[in-house]
Protein backbone atom coordinates (compact mmCIF):
# COMPACT_ATOMS: atom_id res chain seq x y z
CA UNK A 1 0.00 0.00 0.00
CA UNK A 2 2.80 2.49 0.81
CA UNK A 3 4.24 2.01 -2.69
CA UNK A 4 0.93 2.97 -4.34
CA UNK A 5 0.93 6.37 -6.10
CA UNK A 6 -0.76 9.14 -4.10
CA UNK A 7 -0.67 7.19 -0.82
CA UNK A 8 0.20 9.46 2.07
CA UNK A 9 -0.45 9.68 5.78
CA UNK A 10 0.39 13.38 5.93
CA UNK A 11 -1.55 16.56 5.20
CA UNK A 12 1.08 17.73 2.73
CA UNK A 13 2.98 16.03 -0.06
CA UNK A 14 1.90 14.14 -3.15
CA UNK A 15 2.44 10.57 -2.00
CA UNK A 16 4.59 9.85 -5.04
CA UNK A 17 8.04 9.48 -3.48
CA UNK A 18 7.91 5.79 -2.56
CA UNK A 19 5.96 4.89 -5.72
CA UNK A 20 8.61 6.52 -7.92
CA UNK A 21 11.42 4.96 -5.88
CA UNK A 22 9.86 1.49 -6.08
CA UNK A 23 9.40 1.85 -9.85
CA UNK A 24 13.03 2.87 -10.38
CA UNK A 25 14.35 0.09 -8.14
CA UNK A 26 12.15 -2.46 -9.93
CA UNK A 27 13.46 -1.29 -13.32
CA UNK A 28 16.98 -2.16 -12.09
CA UNK A 29 15.86 -5.65 -11.00
CA UNK A 30 16.11 -4.63 -7.37
CA UNK A 31 13.74 -4.70 -4.48
CA UNK A 32 12.59 -2.36 -1.75
CA UNK A 33 11.01 -3.50 1.49
CA UNK A 34 10.56 -2.26 5.02
CA UNK A 35 10.38 -3.30 8.65
CA UNK A 36 8.06 -1.41 10.97
CA UNK A 37 8.38 -1.56 14.73
CA UNK A 38 5.66 0.03 16.79
CA UNK A 39 6.89 3.02 18.81
CA UNK A 40 10.32 2.74 17.14
CA UNK A 41 9.75 3.61 13.49
CA UNK A 42 10.18 2.12 10.05
CA UNK A 43 13.39 1.10 8.31
CA UNK A 44 13.44 0.82 4.52
CA UNK A 45 15.82 -1.52 2.72
CA UNK A 46 16.90 -1.24 -0.91
CA UNK A 47 18.73 -3.99 -2.78
CA UNK A 48 20.03 -3.41 -6.29
CA UNK A 49 22.14 -6.10 -7.96
CA UNK A 50 25.57 -5.21 -9.29
CA UNK A 51 26.12 -6.00 -12.94
CA UNK A 52 29.43 -7.01 -14.40
CA UNK A 53 30.19 -5.99 -17.93
CA UNK A 54 32.78 -7.07 -20.43
CA UNK A 55 32.51 -3.85 -22.40
CA UNK A 56 34.30 -0.64 -21.65
CA UNK A 57 32.02 2.32 -20.96
CA UNK A 58 31.21 4.39 -24.01
CA UNK A 59 32.98 7.70 -24.07
CA UNK A 60 30.81 10.75 -24.28
CA UNK A 61 31.60 14.22 -25.42
CA UNK A 62 34.01 15.43 -28.06
CA UNK A 63 37.79 15.38 -27.96
CA UNK A 64 39.58 18.39 -29.28
CA UNK A 65 43.30 18.46 -30.01
CA UNK A 66 45.06 21.80 -30.19
CA UNK A 67 48.38 21.77 -32.02
CA UNK A 68 50.72 24.74 -32.28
Amino acid sequence: KVFTPNFTTKNSGTGLGLAISANMIDSMNGRIYFDTRIYEGTTFFVEIPLMRTEQKPKESGTRVSLDD
